[in-house]
C-alpha cells in the first residue's frame, strides 16, 4: 500500500493528507476494508468536482494539529530578564510610557487595540491602549 509506505517515512509522511478518488461505491468499500491508514473521511467518490476536493483539502488542513516548536533561548535572556526587573515595569498597573507607545501604535496602525507584552520568567504581562 503506498500510503502506508509514505506514512513509514518518518516524520515527513506522518503529516501528509491523503484523498483517495474512488470510481464506484464498490471500489469505495473494498478500498476502505483493505487499508487501515487513510481514515474514512478521506474516501471519496466519482464524480467530484475540482471545488469541492479544494474544500475538503482545505478542511483537513485545518484540522490538522499545529505542531509548535519549542524556541530556543536567546543567549541574553538572563540580562533581559534582569533589565526587566530593575526596570518596575512588573509592578506597576500600567506604565504611562507603555500606555503612549500602544496608543501611538493604534493610531499609526489604524487598528481597534494595541498591546504592549512583557515577558518575565514565571509570568505574562499584557498592557493594552
Amino acid at each position: 500500500d503506498i500510503c502506508l509506505k509514505i506514512r513509514d517515512m518518518g516524520e515527513w509522511g506522518e503529516d501528509t493528507l491523503f484523498l483517495v478518488v474512488a470510481k464506484n461505491q464498490d471500489d469505495l468499500e473494498m478500498g476502505q476494508a483493505e487499508s487501515n491508514v487513510i481514515p474514512k473521511e478521506s474516501w471519496l467518490v466519482e464524480p467530484v468536482s475540482v471545488a469541492y476536493i479544494r474544500t475538503r483539502v482545505r478542511m483537513s488542513l485545518l484540522r490538522a494539529p499545529c505542531k509548535w516548536v519549542r524556541a530556543s533561548i536567546p543567549a541574553n535572556e538572563e540580562a533581559r530578564l534582569v533589565a526587566l526587573k530593575e526596570s518596575c515595569m512588573m509592578d506597576v498597573n500600567q506604565p504611562d510610557g507603555l500606555k503612549r507607545i500602544t496608543r501611538v501604535a493604534r493610531q499609526l496602525f489604524d487598528v481597534g487595540a494595541a498591546c504592549f507584552t512583557l515577558l518575565a520568567k514565571d509570568h505574562v504581562k499584557l498592557i493594552s491602549a
